[in-house]
């Protein structure tokens, strides 16, 4: 899942998704 809500931040935010989205 990509977040394209905000441009600031969301690099931070999307890695966290990213790592979570692989766990489950």
């Amino acid at each position: 899942m990509k977040c394209t809500m905000k441009p600031e931040g969301s690099f931070e935010m999307n890695l966290s998704y990213d790592r979570m989205s692989r766990v489950s």
